[in-house]
This record gives C-alpha cells, structure tokens and sequence, in this order.
C-alpha cells in the first residue's frame, strides 16, 4: 500500500511518509519542479539528524515518479544503514574538496609504499588544484568537472604570482620585460591530472566521500611526440659552456661570489662527466667516493666509483663516472682548504655545500646557471639558453649528454647506461632516440666484402671511372699540394 500525502513541510510541495521507517520522507520542493527528493533520519549523536538529498536512478538521473523516488529512498536508506553501523556516517555530507585533498596528502606521507618524491610531487600538484575548484567546493561537484582543469591551467604562467628576479644589467632587464611569460607545461598538466583522479578514487575506494561512478570519465593525456626528447649538448657547446663558466667565477671580484661561482664550475663538470641526476648530486658526501689508482704494464689508470644512497629510485647503486672528474674533487678539495673555519672534508660532509656545511639548495644551483648562460649571452652574443626546438637548456641536460656523448662515443649499451644511471633501458630508448643512429653509424654504413666489387661496378658503370681511382686520384693531387706548401 502506498503511502497517502501528508501535511506539507516547510518548502515541501508534495510530501509522503514511508510506512515502517520512522522519519523517512519524500517529497516535491515548491521551487523545483516535479523531481522527487527524500530526507532520510540519521539518528547518529553528534550527526545532523537528516540527510536531504534528491533522489536519481542509477543512470544519475532524477525521477518524477513517485513509486521510483520511494524505491530509491528505501535504496538510500539501506546505504545510511550501512554506514551506521560500520561509523562512516559523516561521509553522507557533501564533503568539501580542500579537505578530501588534505586527507590524501596525509594518506601519502603515511605510506610505507610510496616513493619519496610521491607525497612532494602531490603537495605541488595540490596548490593550483585548490586555486580552480575551490578547497570548499563540495567533493561531487569537484568529481563531475574534470574536464574544465585542463584547458584553464594551460593558460597559466609557470610560477604565477611570483615576480622575475631583478638583473644588475639594465639591458637584461629591459630584455625580461619583452619575454614573453612561460606558460605550463602540458606534462604538468598531466601530473596534476593524475594526482586528482587518484585522489578522488582513493576518496571513492576507501573513505565513501562519493561512489566510482560520479567521477568523471575523463582522463588527460600528451602524446610523446609532444613530450619530446630531452636536449642534449654537443661537445663544442658544452667546451663553450666550460670555459666561460670558469671565466664568469674568477672574474668576480667578491672572494665569496667567486668561491661559490668555483663550486658551480665544479659541479657542472661533476654532472656531465657523471651523468648522475641533479639530486643525486646534491646529498653526495665525501664517504660516498671511492677513488683508486690501478697500474698495469702499460698505464696507472684511475678508477673512481660513487655509491649513490639517495636517489629516484629506493635502491642504492654504484656509479662508474668518467674520470675526469678526479680533477675537479682534487680542486674542490684544495677549495674548501679557503673556507673560513671548517673546510668540510669529513666522510660525513656534503661534496657541495655552503660555507657552513649545509646542502646548496637546488634552486640555488639552478639560478646560478641562468645567470651563467644570461652573462655568456649578454657579454659573447652566444645563446645557449635554449636548443634549436626552442626547449629551455637545464643542468639535467649535462645528464643527457653524457648519456648521449657514451652511446656515440664509447658505444655503451642502453643496458649498461641504464643500470649505471639508475633508469630503465626502455626509458633510455623513448628518450635518446635521435642519438641511436648516430651510435649505430658503423653499423648502418658497413658494407660486406663480397658486395664491394659489386658496389665499385655499379659506380665504375654510371661515371665512367673506378671510385678506387678517384681516391688515389684525391690523395696524389694532396700530396702535390703538401710539397708546393714545403716549397
């Protein structure tokens, strides 16, 4: 038997008691046309005593039937049931967005399972996350607008709100007032997408705050081909960028600017003779290199390892650098000899660090080396700020020319440069690809000696002369140039 309408509520239009759960109501809302809706009791100490909500099926539309909207009442009421007695019961509210985000950076931090750099990257990914939905929008609003994210962060400036730094030289900074401002990343984007769909599926899966299906099904991607590969240096670039990174340090007259514009000298050839990552470089101590001198019959060679114990990756590794970064620990080393007080030699100081033994913030190191390339520009005309495709050139890419400079030149496996810089082969492959060919030119150029005489009959046919000839051709019009020039 159905339930026959009752006195009317305050803004209730239509209202219908449910026989045999005391307190449970649907009605129609005077301001809300015919859908239905239902408040359900709660009967929780300290929890509202109602919920209202308005009533949808399972296709999250809502109904004007008033026998669906008492079947979905009844639904609902089994879920308040539920919730009761496992004390979930304040997730029945529209819970607001800042605090369900808050709630996963904590869950993150508490993981044993995460990776280190996983609760920072959320912390980061978390701010211009509340900036657009608003930490007190509700939690399903949030769910069902994931698509407008995108396309309004795309069109922020990288590091909104924070001001440039003001350069010394006038003409720099009259140059910093026509850039344009660097817009975000779409792989940016992508992070800060992700962190939102796994904090409302963590919302969803483990505290009740909404179901699965309110999220959104909408997922923002980059194609590789728009990543792109990381930049490189050539030799000659980075020769150029050696030489005035030295010259630019003692050509300061400030003997503390100049003893950190040293330090940065030596930690740029530190990198890219290493190929270790900036963080790694960072949190490197003395006790972590091992340096040892090995003589055969022919040569005393050096061979240094480095045990990297903070990293990307959980595991420890050793690291095989070039050797030619002996000589910049020999000179950091006869550097810190001129440090007021402590030169911070210990096996437990920091290889790179302030005068009083802390670690050199990364961001520190980072704007040394804009100002460095900035002077390079504005003194040499010679802009190695950015490579040909435009893309900004970093400290990180002294790591991948070294990745680069071992597969063309010393033709080291993807395996073995992957194992010793503490990466995958595959991510090696995604990301050098442009380098393969060059590593491989031996190879693609190779021709077997039974298709050579081939190949000479084949050119011998078309130009009427032997390619053999031509080059003793060649070599003999050489050598008469080499005795006019003895005279």
């Amino acid at each position: 038997m159905l339930p026959k309408p009752q006195s009317q509520g305050r803004g209730m239009r239509t209202r219908l008691e449910i026989p045999g759960v005391q307190g449970l109501v649907v009605f129609q809302r005077q301001d809300a046309g015919d859908n239905w809706y239902a408040r359900i009791p709660i009967r929780v100490p300290g929890e509202r005593r109602y919920k209202v909500m308005v009533l949808r099926d399972e296709n999250g539309q809502t109904t004007t039937s008033q026998d669906i909207a008492i079947q979905l009442a009844m639904l609902e009421y089994g879920r308040v049931l539920a919730k009761k007695k496992d004390g979930t019961v304040s997730t029945l509210w529209d819970v607001s967005f800042g605090r369900v985000l808050d709630e996963y950076l904590e869950h993150l931090q508490a993981d044993p399972k995460s990776k280190p750099s996983t609760p920072r990257r959320a912390r980061f990914a978390a701010k211009p996350l509340k900036d657009y939905f608003d930490g007190r929008t509700p939690i399903l609003d949030v769910a069902k607008r994931l698509d407008e994210y995108p396309a309004w962060r795309l069109r922020q400036p990288v590091r909104a709100g924070k001001q440039p730094r003001a350069s010394k030289r006038s003409s720099m900074a009259a140059n910093a007032e026509r850039v344009e401002p660097k817009l975000v990343a779409p792989t940016t984007v992508q992070h800060e997408m992700n962190v939102l769909n796994a904090c409302l599926t963590w919302a969803a899966k483990k505290k009740g705050y909404l179901r699965l299906e309110d999220i959104q099904d909408y997922r923002f991607g980059v194609d590789d081909e728009e990543k792109g590969t990381r930049s490189a240096l050539e030799r000659s670039e980075w020769e150029t960028i050696r030489d005035w990174c030295w010259e630019w340090a003692q050509s300061n007259n400030n003997a503390y600017t100049r003893r950190r514009r040293t330090m940065f000298y030596y930690y740029c050839i530190f990198l890219v003779h290493s190929g270790m990552r900036v963080g790694e470089v960072h949190h490197l101590r003395w006790r972590d290199i091992l340096i040892t001198h090995v003589e055969d019959e022919v040569e005393i060679r050096t061979e240094i390892t480095i045990m990297v114990n903070k990293s990307k990756q959980k595991r420890k590794r050793d690291h095989i650098p070039m050797p030619e970064i002996e000589d910049a620990i020999v000179e950091l080393q006869v550097q810190r000899s001129e440090f007021p007080g402590d030169n911070f030699q210990k096996p437990d100081d920091y290889v790179f660090c302030n005068e009083d033994g802390t670690p050199v913030y990364n961001n520190a190191w980072g704007d040394l080396w804009k100002d460095m390339l900035n002077a390079l520009y504005e003194t040499r005309g010679i802009d190695l700020r950015t490579d040909r495709d435009g893309r900004a050139i970093t400290r990180y890419c002294l790591r991948h020319s070294y990745m680069t400079w071992r597969r063309i030149e010393g033709g080291a496996s993807y395996d073995d440069l992957a194992e010793n810089t503490g990466t995958s082969a595959a991510m090696l492959r995604k990301t050098y690809i442009k380098t393969n060919n060059q590593a491989n030119r031996a190879k693609l150029t190779y021709v077997r000696p039974e298709h050579v005489a081939e190949r000479e009959a084949a050119y011998q046919q078309r130009f009427g002369v032997s390619r053999a000839l031509d080059r003793d051709e060649e070599k003999a019009l050489a050598d008469e140039e080499d005795l006019d020039a003895l005279g």
